[in-house]
């Protein structure tokens, strides 16, 4: 089975989506902190699918106290 193969996102197409600098997804890459990029080269690239898993994974939810509304 072929799947069709998405778009890598650039590097500022990824920062612009997840409200930080460049350079921070520079620094992240060097801790090997997420997202996932894909370097070919010396081309880095980010997979929507991943960026879109990192925001999706990094919801917080407010704790249910009782009494509040």
């Amino acid at each position: 089975m072929t799947q069709m193969r998405q778009r890598l996102l650039s590097e500022r197409e990824t920062a612009t989506l997840l409200n930080v600098s460049p350079s921070s997804l520079q620094k992240r890459r060097q801790r090997g902190l997420p997202p996932i990029f894909i370097k070919i080269g010396k081309r880095i690239g980010y997979d929507p699918r991943d960026v879109d898993d990192l925001i999706e994974n990094s919801r917080v939810f407010p704790e249910t106290h009782e009494g509040c509304i």
